[in-house]
């Protein structure tokens, strides 16, 4: 008995920090780090013996390769560049932040492995991840009310201008990235009563998906995040294509989305010019793209930084300068010319972008295939044959994460950042994980 008590016990100790992630994202990365460590030592103290003994699958072996070119990649820029500055008599006094940066990032490898194996192995309840991000989402989404209503949100912080228009962040506080916390978490929010509530009255359950739902989309649109506004938007529209039993509840959310959207577009400014810049920023690119004449000082900044990942790539085409080497390595940190503009940001806005600037051609083919081989596993399995996969309703959700996360025409933070490594590896590892269960 004392030995179940003390397995009980590890099992609610692993779940309350695995539970603990969707909080940890908005109490900044000092956290979600020191969470993210603790939940890999804790898991490795426990279970360090089976999780070496794990049957390793295609994916698994990709991935491994992949960390373990990060690593190859780190090595060899750091030793390169300390041997070229040797040979032209300059004391090989180099930074290592590089390297440094590329050890740490292999925390992402064993934190996959420990949510992988928990998670195919029942050690982690997915009701209680279900009910955080619940929980989370919706404190998000009534901060950012409060904030509208009383100009700063319960924490004291202040809407930030740009371009002469509001946008909230909530208790994320100087960082606009709640709609982007929302566009991730609150899908996974919205599945909680119908997954975990299942004899709840649908008089009961459809009136509250509803109003969640509109909460959340209300409250993207607040934020003033375009692009996770546009993600949220293709994911439901994705869920009414692939998921016949919700699509007449999705098809009446979306109606009145709709007419939600238009009501708050006519009736506040900012969103208004919000939306306008973003259309006519989105036109722009489209000219510039088609070779139609178009002054290059009136693009945004994105594209400038589109085209210094370019000539940063050319640098080292095959394999890259190391993981997060792109603000070292950009041939022109700030150059402006009278006929033409460069702009290095410290990441050029786009995952895959990144990947081919920071880990060359052979690091961009491992994430392409280890993405392809995921939705390969998970949504074609699920949606397209006929397997054991057509019974499992809890993948549905990270299933449609997972591709509006890895959309490539898409502008997005930094791949190697805390957030989107813990957020990309945590989807990956339990769609992995669920995709070998049977229901």
């Amino acid at each position: 008995m004392f030995f179940q008590q003390a397995k009980n016990l590890s099992n609610n100790y692993l779940n309350l920090l695995f539970t603990l992630i969707p909080a940890s994202f908005i109490a900044g990365n000092l956290i979600l780090n020191l969470n993210l460590v603790i939940f890999i030592i804790s898991t490795l103290v426990l279970h360090w013996e089976k999780i070496l003994k794990l049957d390793l699958d295609i994916l698994d072996k990709l991935i491994i390769i992949f960390f373990l070119f990060c690593v190859f990649t780190g090595i060899f820029n750091t030793v390169e560049k300390y041997f070229y500055m040797k040979s032209i008599n300059i004391s090989p006094v180099y930074d290592y932040t590089v390297l440094f940066k590329t050890f740490f990032y292999l925390r992402y490898l064993v934190f996959y492995f420990c949510v992988r194996y928990l998670v195919r192995n029942n050690y982690i309840n997915l009701k209680y991840f279900f009910f955080s991000c619940f929980i989370c989402s919706l404190f998000v989404s009534l901060d950012i009310i409060y904030q509208l209503q009383f100009g700063t949100d319960i924490f004291g912080y202040k809407g930030i201008f740009i371009h002469s228009a509001s946008r909230l962040s909530g208790p994320f506080g100087d960082e606009l990235i709640a709609g982007s916390y929302l566009q991730r978490f609150s899908i996974i929010a919205l599945f909680f009563f119908p997954f975990f509530f299942r004899n709840l009255d649908k008089k009961k359950l459809v009136p509250i998906i509803l109003m969640l739902f509109l909460l959340y989309f209300v409250t993207i649109i607040l934020s003033g995040n375009r692009m996770p506004l546009i993600m949220f938007m293709g994911l439901i529209v994705l869920l009414v294509i692939f998921e016949r039993k919700i699509r007449k509840y999705l098809l009446t959310l979306s109606f009145l989305a709709s007419i939600l959207f238009a009501v708050i577009y006519s009736q506040n400014r900012n969103i208004e010019s919000q939306i306008q810049t973003f259309f006519i920023q989105a036109q722009k690119l489209s000219s510039a793209a088609f070779n139609q004449e178009i002054d290059r000082h009136q693009l945004p900044d994105h594209f400038a930084e589109f085209e210094s990942f370019y000539d940063t790539w050319l640098m080292n085409k095959y394999i890259g300068g190391g993981v997060r080497s792109f603000r070292i390595n950009c041939p022109h940190r700030l150059n402006l010319h009278s006929d033409e503009r460069k702009l290095c940001n410290t990441h050029p806005h786009n995952y895959y972008l990144e990947i081919l600037a920071d880990l060359g051609m052979v690091g961009f083919g491992l994430i392409s295939l280890i993405f392809l081989l995921t939705v390969y596993q998970t949504f074609i399995k699920k949606y397209i044959f006929i397997t054991s996969l057509n019974s499992n309703l809890i993948i549905t959700p990270f299933i449609f994460l997972f591709l509006i996360e890895i959309f490539p025409i898409r502008s997005t933070g930094s791949f190697f950042t805390t957030a989107n490594s813990t957020y990309i590896f945590l989807i990956l590892a339990i769609l992995i994980a669920l995709s070998k269960k049977h229901n």
